[in-house]
């Protein structure tokens, strides 16, 4: 049998706030990494989540978005893997078969939505 355990935490506002923070940085960065590999891809030339992901950091050092240096680098770092995760299963899907709109091709993530 496996056991789960459920924790409710009550963060301080400094607390509550850096959790915000650290959430909309992974958003953005998962699309901008999206809207990186997309442009890319018009332009005729591929590029894989982690490609993105050296992107976003050489840009970030160069200034660009000083912002995200607010938050843990594991907070924006991880969105690549699950963007990565989502063209894997995208790719996955259409090797199955099922037509580009079945099989899930990743979109841009909404602020508010499925946040917890």
């Amino acid at each position: 049998m496996i056991k789960g355990i459920q924790v409710k935490l009550h963060p301080t506002k400094a607390q509550e706030v850096m959790f915000w923070k650290s959430a909309g940085c992974a958003r953005f960065a998962y699309n901008w990494g999206l809207g990186l590999i997309n442009d890319e891809y018009a332009k005729g030339v591929k590029l894989t989540a982690t490609d993105a992901r050296d992107r976003l950091t050489e840009t970030k050092d160069s200034g660009l978005y000083e912002w995200i240096k607010d938050v843990s680098a594991d907070a924006w770092r991880n969105s690549f893997q699950d963007l990565n995760n989502a063209f894997r299963r995208f790719y996955g899907n259409l090797k199955k078969g099922m037509s580009f709109h079945e099989a899930g091709y990743p979109n841009f993530k909404k602020k508010g939505k499925a946040q917890s």
